[in-house]
């Protein structure tokens, strides 16, 4: 049995479906499903305070996958790619590498690297703050924004 289902939406793209992750209530609890529309609405919410840093949103370089759903805020010279893992049931952020406007990850002769393990070899880590939040998905927003704005100041001039 599949963890996810998709659709066309109005515009005519797919819209992947998580049953499994709810945006009230938690995992396996009875609301509205998570969409990547909606989990991309989510990120938006918690990770905005971007654009005032000069990182843009990219959505040609975003993924709507079955088991996979990225929001990516490029500056000059790396980006954020904030994703969920339906598999895992995870939201992670990457640090990643932009070269000539375009963000490469290793196997493009660039950089990619969990945010937490990024500042942890830097002696920037912090244990993320838990935060009370009605869905998984958004707690974990909540927390990597957090712990961005807070420990991540130098990834955040990185955009000039």
């Amino acid at each position: 049995m599949s963890d996810t289902t998709g659709y066309m939406n109005a515009s005519g793209n797919l819209e992947v479906v998580f049953p499994a992750w709810t945006i009230e209530g938690g995992l396996g609890m009875k609301a509205k499903a998570l969409t990547c529309t909606e989990f991309r609405r989510l990120v938006e919410k918690h990770f905005g305070f971007l654009l005032s840093h000069g990182f843009q949103r990219v959505p040609k370089y975003e993924k709507s996958l079955p088991l996979l759903c990225t929001v990516i805020y490029m500056g000059r010279h790396l980006a954020f790619e904030i994703y969920f893992d339906v598999r895992d049931k995870y939201v992670g952020l990457n640090v990643v590498k932009v070269i000539n406007s375009v963000p490469k990850a290793l196997p493009q002769k660039g950089f990619s690297e969990d945010l937490g393990l990024y500042l942890q070899k830097r002696g920037l880590y912090k244990k993320m703050t838990p935060v009370s939040s009605t869905s998984p998905v958004e707690r974990s927003l909540m927390a990597w924004a957090e712990l961005l704005r807070e420990r991540g100041r130098s990834l955040l001039m990185a955009s000039s």
